[in-house]
């Protein structure tokens, strides 16, 4: 599965910079520009998680660190090891589709590779707008032992959005700390590519 995610990263960091910058400037997400001192070594993520029994939307630094690959094929692009996985389920949902209000049905990783989700969850003003491509990638562990209500994604736009549901093995969450309530800043979800 490693070499899997190495190939999902060199995807991702392929697509033209063209889309991540309209999907910013049409993103709901605070644009601010990095501090000087930002580490680009860090690998942060949007988190959808549970506190007291509620969902609730994060910005997550995760362990793992960003560094450069240097396997063949890939040598010299940036590089994370984001951890054990199990399965793989690719979905297409079609334009303009409410998913509702749902737990996650794992804890996992879901990679938005087109398309648009929001996210949203009750109680609280925050939204998650998560635009396929490089910065597509969220962590969402709101499952029905830890939420009440779960979170309601829907994906707004003319045209489907395509995801990968990968589950975490044996639904251990990877080692991470807690940085913003809130989605992931713009800036913050730059795949260093």
């Amino acid at each position: 599965m490693a070499s899997f995610f190495a190939r999902l990263v060199f995807l991702f960091c392929t697509l033209p910079f063209a889309r991540a910058a309209a999907a910013a400037m049409a993103s709901s997400q605070p644009v601010v520009p990095p501090p000087a001192d930002e580490d680009a070594s860090k690998f942060f993520v949007t988190a959808i998680t549970a506190r007291d029994g509620r969902s609730t939307i994060e910005c997550w630094q995760l362990d793992a660190p960003v560094q450069l690959s240097a396997s063949p094929g890939t040598k010299g692009a940036s590089n994370t090891q984001l951890g054990d996985v199990d399965k793989l389920a690719y979905t297409v949902l079609p334009a303009d589709f409410d998913g509702g209000l749902h737990n996650a049905p794992a804890a996992q990783y879901v990679a938005f590779l087109s398309g648009h989700a929001r996210i949203t969850v009750p109680g609280s003003d925050d939204v998650a707008d998560i635009h396929g491509g490089a910065d597509g990638l969220i962590i969402v562990t709101d499952i029905a032992s830890a939420s009440t209500e779960g979170h309601r994604t829907t994906y707004p736009g003319k045209t489907p959005t395509a995801a990968l549901q990968i589950p975490f093995k044996d639904g251990q969450i990877p080692p991470h700390k807690v940085v913003s309530s809130g989605p992931c800043p713009v800036h913050q979800l730059k795949r260093h590519c």
